[in-house]
């Protein structure tokens, strides 16, 4: 079997590009039964799909130590954060959430917590 250099190159590049294809097929499956994710409001106790929830991302402040150090936000843990229930307002810390290792798993890997909830709002913290 005297396959040149070029065709191998080319049936590699083909396998990549299918493979690439198939790879975003199902992260976006996957992305899409995350955000359909049912979570419960510990206050109402009505379920709500993950896209209906507020995120709030908290922020904690470092304050300056030194020369050089601090004076900066770190951005808190997910299971620091809290999720607003659109039924009744009620804001749910994830640390004590009943479904929180669903909640760490719904959110690990997103980066972005938009591309799974309703809205992200932004919680500035001084320690």
């Amino acid at each position: 079997m005297n396959i040149s250099i070029a065709r191998l190159q080319k049936k590699i590049d083909a396998l990549k590009e299918g493979a690439q294809k198939e790879l975003q097929v199902l992260e976006a499956q996957l992305l899409d039964k995350k955000r359909k994710s049912l979570i419960v409001c510990q206050r109402c106790r009505k379920r709500s799909p993950v896209y209906s929830w507020i995120f709030i991302q908290g922020f904690r402040h470092a304050p300056p130590t030194g020369y050089r150090g601090g004076d900066y936000w770190n951005r808190s843990k997910v299971e620091d954060c809290h999720i607003v229930c659109h039924k009744c307002g009620n804001e749910n810390r994830i640390f004590t959430h009943p479904q929180k290792d669903k909640i760490l798993t719904i959110t690990g890997g997103v980066h972005d917590k938009l591309e799974l909830f309703a809205e992200v709002e932004e919680r500035y913290e001084d320690n």
